[in-house]
This record gives C-alpha cells, structure tokens and sequence, in this order.
C-alpha cells in the first residue's frame, strides 16, 4: 500500500505522486512513471511548484512569509511585481523555520509592495 504524502496531489497543475512503498514492481514501475511525468513536465514547461507571491505587510519592517515548501535550510529569491515593491528593495530572509519565514523590509505605508518569490530547497 503506497503511503500518501500530504503533497500527493495535483498542485498548481503539477501532479506529485505519492511516496512509494515497497508491494511489487508493478507498483514501482506505476510510481517511477509518475516521477518521469513530473521530471519531464518540468523539463518541457520550465515550471517547478517552487513559486508564489507575496505582499509585503505596510507600516511595518517585517512580515511572514507562510508557505508548506519552506524550510530551514531554504533559498528564497525575489522578483518585485509593482513599482513600490521595486523602490523598496529585495526583502532580507531574516529568520527560516518549517512552513515560514520572516521577512525584514523598509517601513512605508505603501500597501501593494508585491514580490513573486521562488523557493530553492
């Protein structure tokens, strides 16, 4: 009986099999076609479920980020999506745990300093 992963389903459009447990090699060859389907969706479309968008909290200098693909030794990178994102600067990853992340940041009222932020693991 396979183990069922809380990320075993279709995420943003991206399928994610299960994790494998050992019944027979039928069931191995049906798990590593699903791996093959997503390695090659992601070779195909250049799109991996590591992304997301994130608003940056106004009149204050930090802000979480919460999301279920962070962990403590996570990469985050930014892409500012609004002009005062982009007058604002890249956010600093000032603390990482599982699920979250805290971001430091310059303090304006401004409330639509948007990122879209990817996830490196």
């Amino acid at each position: 009986m396979a183990i069922t992963s809380p990320r075993a389903t279709a995420i943003r459009g991206h399928s994610v099999p299960a994790f494998w447990r050992v019944r027979g090699m039928e069931d191995l060859g049906e798990w590593l076609r699903q791996i093959a389907l997503g390695v090659n969706q992601i070779l195909n479309t250049g799109a991996a479920n590591a992304k997301g968008a994130v608003t940056l909290t106004a009149s204050t200098t930090t802000t979480t980020l919460s999301d279920r693909r962070l962990g403590g030794n996570s990469k985050v990178m930014f892409s500012p999506t609004t002009e005062n994102a982009r007058a604002a600067g890249v956010p600093a990853v000032t603390a990482k745990d599982q699920y979250s992340a805290t971001l430091t940041h310059t303090n304006t009222a401004a409330t639509d300093k948007t990122y879209d932020y990817v996830i490196f693991n």
